[in-house]
């Protein structure tokens, strides 16, 4: 157990030498001129070099997965021919390497016990840096995930990899949803509470190519009279409707118009075990649907009153009431009445002129009457 020890301090070697160099050159009086921010960049980036070599040097010092003379595969085809051969990996600290030996067998996929030991992704990205990848697509484009991740790590992964990474990440989204059991919410949803469902459609901006193909018809079709932006009346048709939904519990409370109307703070509620999910490949009657899998998952014998809010939209209200029919639940449907308030403005602007305080006030008084 010593001479283990010992020899696994000894294998740290060059990590050590990296972090006393980096202490070293702190010592220097050229760095102690540094003011605070150019101090904190030299140490992240010979700090990140110092950390990929205690990662390297750790991934050193374990079995190199020699599992005996053979190792079968799926296929239940035994590989015979083993071999070490090195992986690279790319990590947020930088490029890693990892020895490992590899069974293989003419015609068939080589198999490294090592790297299901260490649950390796079958890409050269590490799971981590996968997900750091993954968070700045969502917030934007894939060229300034791109900078964002450089800017973050020192490193950064080609678009078309970002691309990839993010498909192969959504690919079981579905499925997750399906096999996760109620017993994962959270213990907060009483029979007292609401539980609140609401559904809507949103248009998405997308390349021709990801268009159905009546929209992209229309599209590759349209003639605008001018280039750099749509002509009132004109549209680009270039959008593609995804259908979202929403279920979540929230604890029974009054609201009284001044509430509404923003006039006075309160102390509503806030929504518990909220799931929020869109579809652009799915259509609306699958979302609708799943949309009510999710709550009757949740409250299965209908212990809770249930509360629709839609936007007032004739196919998609068609819709809900089928379901609600259909499972034989009770349920109060609300229109929203942010929708409700554009047709206010739309009558106003038949008695008044637009952007008048006539107009406004309008507005205001049968918003009130409304609610």
């Amino acid at each position: 157990m010593e001479a283990l020890k010992l020899n696994n301090i000894q294998s740290f070697n060059n990590s050590r030498i990296g972090f006393s160099a980096l202490l070293d050159e702190l010592s220097e009086k050229s760095a102690q001129k540094l003011d605070f921010a150019g101090l904190e960049e030299l140490v992240t980036a010979k700090g990140r070099e110092v950390l990929r070599l205690v990662v390297e040097e750790a991934l050193a010092i374990r079995d190199h997965g020699d599992v005996g003379k053979s190792v079968t595969g799926a296929d239940e085809i035994p590989r015979t021919h083993r071999k070490t051969r090195p992986r690279t990996l790319q990590t947020g600290l930088g490029e890693v390497c990892i020895n490992r030996v590899l069974y293989s067998k003419p015609g068939l996929e080589s198999l490294a016990p090592k790297d299901a030991l260490l649950n390796l992704p079958p890409e050269k990205y590490s799971f981590p840096l996968q997900k750091h990848v993954i968070r700045e697509c969502i917030r934007g484009s894939f060229d300034s995930a791109k900078t964002s991740v450089h800017a973050a790590l020192g490193n950064s992964i080609p678009k078309r990899q970002e691309e990839e990474i993010l498909v192969k990440a959504a690919q079981d989204f579905d499925d997750f949803y399906l096999t996760r059991s109620v017993k994962n919410h959270r213990e907060v949803n009483k029979n007292s509470d609401f539980l609140v469902l609401s559904t809507d459609g949103k248009g998405i901006v997308l390349r021709k190519e990801g268009l159905r193909e009546a929209t992209r018809k229309r599209a590759e079709a349209n003639e605008h009279k001018m280039t750099t932006r749509l002509s009132k009346g004109e549209k680009s048709n270039g959008k593609r409707m995804a259908q979202v939904a929403t279920v979540y519990s929230i604890k029974c409370h009054k609201r009284t118009i001044e509430d509404i109307l923003g006039k006075e703070k309160t102390d509503a509620p806030k929504p518990e075990s909220k799931r929020i999910w869109a579809s652009l490949e799915q259509d609306q009657k699958t979302v609708i649907k799943s949309m009510f899998d999710e709550a009757s998952q949740r409250d299965p014998k209908q212990c809770r009153s249930w509360v629709i809010l839609v936007d007032g939209q004739k196919a998609q209200l068609e819709q809900i009431k089928k379901e609600v029919a259909k499972r034989k639940r009770k349920a109060t449907i609300i229109l929203d009445i942010v929708h409700v308030i554009e047709y206010l403005w739309k009558a106003a602007h038949e008695f008044f002129k637009e952007g008048t305080k006539e107009c406004e006030e309008w507005v205001k008084k049968n918003y009130e009457r409304v609610l």
